[in-house]
């Protein structure tokens, strides 16, 4: 007979890890799942954080004056001059969007890089329209409405570009005036409106010019020259952009600073 031998496969067996080594896997798997976890949570922080930032720059990235229509001026300085009574954090909406029409709120701000950039070609043409250098200052400003800004002048020589809304000034010298006198009319016309103002110099036979202002219009303020600003429209405003250039004179600067003595050159 025939032997038949049997020939034993090798079998495979499961690889059986110590307890010790399937405990470090396990805490290992743990260690990335949290940290994966914490990753998660960096990344809403940092989601968070910026839409924190982007509702802080649309709502209370700027600071604004707010100026009280039933009383504009203090008692503060010899002669009155419009006076914000304090400052709100806020956005330019809500200068745009103000429904409060005993007041009215006021940005100002010298030009930065977005608004050079917003203007440049803008301006860049009105100096050449005008035949004028590079100004010393421009400044931004942005005005609710109604408004009032009551009569006072400039020392130095000013470019109003007005760009939104529209603006009544009236224009007029007191240059026959004394210091004193000047002082005096000013307080005698702090509570009148244009058509009041108009009157009082009519009466003393001071001529003035009034002008409204539309979008693209430009007017040139001279050193000394007292303009007095209104706008009775409710909720609107008007945005518009000073050139400036500084201008020496000493009469003049020693008249501001005597009716002024509080207020400070907006730099």
């Amino acid at each position: 007979m025939r032997t038949v031998r049997r020939v034993h496969m090798p079998t495979v067996q499961q690889k059986i890890y110590p307890p010790y080594l399937v405990t470090l896997r396990r805490e290992g798997v743990e260690v990335i799942k949290k940290k994966m976890e914490c990753i998660v949570m960096v990344i809403f922080i940092i989601i968070l954080l910026f839409c924190i930032w982007v509702l802080y720059k649309k709502y209370y990235d700027i600071e604004i004056e707010v100026y009280d229509l039933h009383n504009l001026y203090t008692d503060k300085e010899l002669a009155p001059r419009s006076v914000a009574t304090h400052k709100i954090k806020g956005s330019l909406d809500t200068i745009k969007n103000n429904r409060d029409y005993s007041r009215y709120l006021q940005y100002r701000t010298l030009f930065d890089s977005s608004l050079h950039e917003k203007y440049e070609t803008f301006i860049q043409n009105i100096l050449e329209q005008y035949n004028l250098s590079k100004p010393d200052d421009m400044v931004f400003r942005i005005n609710s409405t109604p408004q009032r800004i009551l009569a006072h002048f400039d020392a130095d020589n000013r470019y109003l570009i007005l760009l939104e809304g529209y603006k009544d000034i009236l224009l007029f010298h007191l240059d026959e005036y004394t210091v004193e006198d000047q002082v005096s009319f000013l307080h005698k016309v702090k509570d009148f409106d244009m058509d009041g103002i108009k009157g009082e110099l009519s009466g003393r036979k001071i001529p003035f010019t009034q002008r409204r202002l539309t979008p693209g219009d430009v007017l040139h303020i001279t050193p000394g020259l007292y303009h007095y600003v209104e706008n009775k429209e409710l909720g609107g405003y008007t945005s518009a952009i000073n050139l400036d250039y500084h201008h020496s004179d000493p009469v003049l600067d020693e008249s501001w600073n005597t009716m002024w003595s509080n207020a400070r050159w907006f730099k």
